[in-house]
């Protein structure tokens, strides 16, 4: 059995249940879709052996590819557990404010990932 909870807003909750695995991964699939969630993996690749291109109070810089254009870019790694609160929206708040700058000597963000554990900010 294949069973999966999603909690609404109004904190209702519905059960999903399939006896068929192919049913749950398409629903797990058009979920994810819905929610927009995208996987760091699915679009970049570390470079191996590690390459860091630098380190910071936070985190590491390092080197990956982006898969679908072969081209090198940077992803600044920040290990959230080591954040205190205030960081972490300090962190947010300069995510926010490097996306919408524009000037050719400021970084730009492509895209933010996030698991519970690690940020990745691809830059």
């Amino acid at each position: 059995m294949h069973v999966f909870t999603l909690t609404l807003s109004n904190f209702k909750k519905i059960m999903l249940v399939t006896e068929y695995e192919v049913y749950y991964n398409s629903w797990v699939k058009s979920i994810r879709k819905a929610l927009g969630y995208s996987n760091l993996n699915d679009h970049y690749s570390f470079v191996k052996p590690k390459k860091i291109l630098g380190e910071g109070q936070f985190g590491e810089v390092r080197l990956a590819i982006h898969i679908k254009s072969n081209q090198k870019v940077a992803i600044k790694v920040v290990n959230k557990s080591s954040l205190k609160f205030y960081n972490y929206h300090c962190l947010r708040n300069e995510q926010e404010i490097l996306k919408i700058s524009q000037h050719p000597n400021i970084v730009k963000i492509l895209n933010v990932y996030e698991n519970t554990d690690y940020m990745y900010i691809g830059i």
